[in-house]
């Protein structure tokens, strides 16, 4: 996955009242984050991430979202 802070990201697509989710140009010159198997990572709301990236070849994986309201 890669990762930034949202703060340093352009938006070019802004779908957070409807589906609670936007999209961000240029995130692949970001942080790289290697997930391996049996590892998981959090991110928060100021936390810009692209998951579905493949280091070596694509994988099965599996994928749980947890969503808790924050202030």
């Amino acid at each position: 996955m890669y990762y930034a802070p949202v703060e340093t990201l352009e938006m070019y697509e802004n779908n957070l009242e409807e589906k609670d989710v936007a999209f961000f140009k240029d995130i692949e010159h970001s942080s790289k984050l290697e997930i391996n198997s049996g590892e998981y990572a959090i991110f928060f709301p100021e936390d810009g991430h692209k998951p579905c990236c493949a280091l070596d070849a694509p994988s099965k994986v599996k994928k749980i979202v947890v969503k808790v309201a924050c202030e």
